[in-house]
């Protein structure tokens, strides 16, 4: 951009504008790491790990499905009745005061 002003192709307020962009996003790069951090330690926590840091690869490296399946998996049906039978005596046994 300051090439483009230097030339006369861009006015000094777009200069400063695209200075402004600039350290804008390099500001958040701290932020985005600290998030990235804090997610994979609860990823950790779900998976009963030690907190760690995850190696990842490129988005050209992956390789995604190429059919989906939707619903309910049939092996979880049979678990459906103890959940219900639970959950009453959950209310039964702890009603709401």
């Amino acid at each position: 951009m300051q090439a483009q002003k230097d030339f006369g192709r861009a006015l000094e307020s777009s200069v400063q504008s695209a200075r402004a962009s600039l350290h804008q996003v390099e500001a958040s790069i701290l932020e985005i790491e600290r998030q990235i951090t804090t997610t994979e330690n609860a990823l950790a926590l779900l998976l009963g790990e030690s907190p760690r840091s995850y190696s990842r690869s490129t988005l050209e490296a992956q390789q995604l499905l190429r059919a989906f399946a939707v619903g309910v998996p049939f092996s979880s049906y049979r678990l459906a009745p103890m959940y219900v039978w639970r959950r009453w005596l959950w209310l039964v046994l702890l009603p709401d005061e």
